[in-house]
């Protein structure tokens, strides 16, 4: 399978326990303060930190051929599978995406978007 024929290549997440994210985690954002990303987050010693990598898109469309671009689906639909895949991940170690600190996103070209990435499709899937 080649890179560019998928739209979301990977995920990786970095997630506390929910305990020390809601009580001791400090976020800032200093640069927008209205930005749901946050420019820099404190984490205390002494909390477990998962690490959970390597999370891509399911199959959107079975009867389409292995390595074709309609088997994946465009970046809304692999961002929105790689996502609920994520959320059953955290939910297996008593997690869910509020004690997310830290995720990380590999955008390819998306042939359904003119070979384009597809930051727009990405981010209203991600939110």
């Amino acid at each position: 399978m080649k890179a560019l024929t998928f739209s979301l290549a990977a995920f990786a997440f970095a997630a506390l326990s929910s305990h020390a994210f809601a009580v001791d985690t400090v976020v800032h954002n200093q640069e927008q303060a209205n930005s749901p990303f946050a420019s820099s987050v404190v984490v205390p010693p002494g909390y477990t930190t998962y690490y959970i990598s390597g999370s891509g898109p399911s199959v959107a469309d079975p009867s389409a051929p292995a390595g074709s671009v309609q088997r994946l689906g465009n970046t809304v639909a692999q961002t929105t599978s790689t996502l609920e895949g994520l959320r059953q991940r955290l939910a297996q170690l008593g997690l869910t995406f509020a004690d997310v600190v830290q995720g990380r996103v590999y955008l390819a070209a998306d042939p359904y978007n003119g070979g384009k990435m597809d930051y727009a499709g990405m981010n209203g899937a991600w939110m």
